[in-house]
């Protein structure tokens, strides 16, 4: 089984950053602030994952799905650029931009959810990590 780790680095009143390595590259990774995991509103929590890969009727294609996250559903892997484009789910970028709106955002999304699915397979299944960067 495949397994990728998000290691989070910041969290902004406006958002959350992290980063992964896949196979030498790196990803930034954006998401909500953290609310307390409230529904559509905060990042995932740290943990461990399973990742199922499924298709999003919203996209219309194959996304990697987070499982198993408390009171959460339909937490996805998905292109976007911005904070206000995600409820609840990641979006991989190729690059991380500093924003005074904000806070930061990510470029070059579409091509970042790519390289994760090239990492990733065609599953069915694999899981994630979510971890701070603090101890």
């Amino acid at each position: 089984m495949k397994e990728v780790t998000v290691q989070r680095f910041l969290y902004l009143p406006t958002c959350t950053l992290g980063y992964m390595e896949l196979d030498g590259l790196v990803l930034w990774v954006l998401a909500r602030p953290w609310l307390n995991t409230e529904p559509q509103t905060s990042c995932v929590p740290v943990g461990r994952y399973p990742l199922k890969l499924e298709h999003s009727p919203a996209f219309n294609r194959l996304l990697w799905e987070l499982k198993d996250v408390p009171g959460r559903a339909e937490v996805k892997f998905h292109p976007a650029n911005r904070v206000k484009e995600l409820k609840g789910c990641l979006a991989p970028g190729m690059r991380l931009v500093s924003d005074p709106t904000d806070g930061a955002f990510v470029e070059a999304s579409r091509r970042a959810v790519e390289h994760l699915h090239d990492h990733l397979g065609l599953g069915p299944d694999a899981a994630i990590t979510i971890r701070d960067a603090t101890p």
